[in-house]
């Protein structure tokens, strides 16, 4: 994902009220009540969202997801 792509689907969030900006380990993140909830790492552009472990388990078992 881009950084302009994730930054307009983040906008709209933050727009409606349902997230805040914020930072992690560096990059720009999204927040809900003040806790992670998704980013995009720089160079690579892979999606990490905060997740339910079970829909983790999930998604790594199916090979559509990575650990982070």
């Amino acid at each position: 994902m881009s950084d302009v792509d994730f930054e307009a689907l983040a906008q709209a969030h933050v727009d409606g009220g349902r997230a805040e900006w914020g930072t992690m380990m560096g990059h720009r993140c999204l927040r809900k009540a003040g806790q992670f909830a998704a980013m995009v790492t720089k160079g690579e552009g892979h999606l990490v969202l905060k997740l339910d472990p079970t829909r983790v388990v999930d998604l790594v078992a199916s090979g559509r997801g990575q650990s982070f």
